[in-house]
């Protein structure tokens, strides 16, 4: 069997006998990998709590016929913070399910691994998970080659001038007043200074975010907004969204 080393992230897990747990790993150059730990469920395990969900890591593996084997892992962040509060574990759980949805085996992205890391790093320091929230979501659009057109209007290419606009999600944009728009298609509308907000989200670094300033009702737009495009990215729903609200709502 042939032998190779990743960084990883640890998706999700679930166990496959009394003493292997299968996991879903995201490496930034092999995309989705399933693989098994052989007697990681056992008190004696060589990898001890190195494999748990969020944590990245560095790991070899062996080549199987349906499976990667974990043959050694090094714990490089555990993001241990997230599993101990129930928001942020909420907000971890919501970000990975739409990574893990979007990933395929053999797939290189660099941009969204580098987009985990720093998003779970966010995730369990900063204070305002709404913005770390809306700063995950458009860049994880962006990483998939899909971040929506914010500037200009979809037909004429002029910048939009006036204060609301009308957004298809199935066409990533928005029309301005003078165009006109496709019938029998559902659309947002949605104000200048949401779509100016989410600009903003995609020059910024992540050091520099604490800078920007948002009202609820941008929040509450972008939040809609960003949802409806993932979703309709992915073709399915977000199964953790109903948990990731109550405890949002709950703030």
């Amino acid at each position: 069997m042939s032998l190779y080393k990743t960084d990883a992230v640890v998706l999700k897990t679930h166990n496959l006998s009394e003493a292997d747990r299968i996991f879903i790993l995201f490496s930034p150059l092999y995309g989705r990998i399933d693989a098994v730990a052989r007697g990681i469920r056992k008190p004696s395990s060589k990898f001890g709590g190195t494999l748990e969900i969020f944590s990245h890591v560095y790991l070899m593996l062996s080549e199987g016929k349906n499976l990667a084997v974990i043959t050694q892992a090094e714990l490089c962040n555990s993001h241990y913070s997230l599993r101990e509060d129930l928001r942020r574990l909420a907000c971890a759980s919501y970000f990975i399910e739409i990574v893990t949805d979007s990933i395929l085996p053999g797939q290189e992205n660099i941009e969204l691994f580098s987009l985990v890391l720093s998003g779970l790093s966010l995730l369990e320091y900063h204070d305002n998970l709404d913005l770390i929230l809306r700063y995950t979501e458009i860049h994880f659009l962006k990483s998939l080659g899909v971040n929506p057109i914010l500037e200009r209007c979809l037909r004429c290419g002029n910048l939009f001038t006036s204060s609301y606009v009308k957004f298809f999600t199935t066409l990533g944009g928005a029309f301005c007043e003078k165009c006109i728009f496709p019938q029998g298609k559902e659309y947002f509308t949605v104000s200048l200074k949401t779509l100016n907000f989410l600009h903003s989200l995609l020059k910024v670094l992540p050091g520099d975010l604490e800078k920007i300033s948002f009202s609820t009702g941008i929040n509450n737009e972008s939040r809609c907004l960003l949802r409806s495009l993932i979703i309709c990215n992915l073709g399915k729903d977000i199964k953790s969204l109903k948990m990731l609200d109550s405890f949002m709502e709950a703030l």
